[in-house]
């Protein structure tokens, strides 16, 4: 009985405050672009390059599973587009 109207609460003043003009997203430079995150991180991508395992770079930068990850996925992208 409590979480439905607690809902529509909430979903009622969403409405309200989109309706006045405000947006209601995450604020701007919330993400890095591509580049800034591989600049960031130049100790990873040196690593992948000369192909250790995520484990290893993670355990070698102090570095979370998802940020190697993240770089990993980026370098490839961004290696496969210089190849073209």
């Amino acid at each position: 009985m409590e979480k439905p109207t607690i809902r529509q609460r909430i979903k009622s003043e969403y409405d309200s405050f989109r309706e006045s003009g405000g947006k209601v997203e995450r604020k701007e430079g919330y993400r890095k672009d591509e580049k800034e995150l591989l600049t960031e991180h130049k100790d990873v991508v040196k690593l992948l390059k000369q192909d250790l395992s995520v484990r290893k770079v993670m355990k070698l930068t102090e570095k979370s599973s998802g940020t190697v990850q993240k770089v990993k996925r980026l370098s490839i992208v961004i290696d496969k587009s210089n190849s073209i």
